[in-house]
């Protein structure tokens, strides 16, 4: 994942704007400059503390981005994330809640990339831009598929897993799409050899070579659903075999949230008589091509921590 020097990269430079990371040792902010904590999902309490005993009678505003989908989640639905990870369950239930409540106290101003109206959910411009300025989109003719480390957390067999690409792999390659797999950061990225490898240490929303995708294909994901609301690309949400119940666990806002951008979950039920799963495959990869988704200063010099 990103660690806080590659966050650093990614923010915009300005003379009177110093970026830092919080882990920097003995790092102090002049007390003419504005504090700012920006924080990439829950703001962490330790890089708080560690802040607020360098600066004791200052005041730190502290700015949240979103970290995925789990920002729209609720503690139940992080706790569910951390057992998946390998947390026991009641270390994994105190940390929920513990990362709930530093967000709602530590927080005060999030910037968020959804904005939830009375309408439904829309993109906020200003936060889609930066994404969109940070990459340039040439069209290609890729289909590209986003995994998840399901192998690595040992919820899945890893030939059982292999067999479910391939499939996908096949289906693009007959639905006239050249397929290539952009890699989670946590798996083993040697899993797929066999096929064109897209691997970096970006998010997949940063990277051209993603973003200029013609289809991306995937179970429900962070990148899923900003590839497809961000840049307009075709998705299809494919459910994992041995994960379906995955859908059933999101919160009431992520599964709004989901279907406000991308099409409804397939899962291998939806075959229809006399069809395989390379062919219901190859069927919705056929559909995207044909039909396209519609979608709907201050002057004082500031100081910005960054964690990771």
């Amino acid at each position: 994942g990103l660690n806080a020097s590659d966050i650093i990269s990614l923010l915009p430079t300005h003379p009177s704007l110093h970026l830092a990371s919080v882990d920097e040792v003995g790092l102090r902010a002049d007390r003419s400059e504005i504090l700012t904590y920006l924080a990439v999902g829950a703001p962490g309490i330790k890089p708080w503390l560690r802040l607020k005993r360098e600066h004791k009678t200052r005041r730190i505003d502290v700015v949240a981005t979103d970290e995925g989908i789990g920002s729209y989640g609720t503690w139940q639905t992080r706790q569910a994330a951390y057992l998946r990870q390998g947390g026991r369950r009641g270390w994994s239930s105190i940390r929920a809640v513990a990362v709930d409540s530093a967000s709602s106290v530590l927080t005060t101003e999030r910037w968020p990339l959804y904005l939830r109206t009375e309408s439904g959910w829309s993109l906020n411009t200003a936060v889609a831009d930066e994404f969109r300025r940070a990459t340039r989109q040439r069209h290609n003719r890729r289909a590209i598929f986003l995994p998840q480390p399901w192998v690595e957390m040992g919820v899945l067999d890893g030939s059982c897993y292999h067999r479910h690409v391939q499939q996908i792999a096949r289906a693009s390659s007959e639905a006239g799409f050249q397929f290539a797999v952009r890699p989670h950061p946590a798996e083993n990225s040697a899993r797929y050899e066999e096929w064109d490898v897209l691997a970096g240490s970006t998010p997949a929303e940063l990277d051209p070579r993603v973003t200029s995708a013609s289809v991306v294909i995937g179970a429900t994901s962070t990148a899923l659903v900003n590839l497809a609301s961000i840049f307009a690309i075709p998705a299809l949400r494919l459910v994992t075999p041995g994960m379906e119940h995955l859908e059933q666990g999101l919160s009431t806002g992520q599964a709004s949230l989901l279907d406000a951008f991308v099409p409804e979950p397939v899962s291998y039920t939806h075959l229809r008589a006399h069809e395989t799963v390379l062919d219901l495959v190859c069927r919705l990869l056929l559909e995207k091509k044909t039909h396209k988704l519609e979608y709907t200063n201050c002057r004082r010099s500031r100081t910005v921590y960054t964690n990771s």
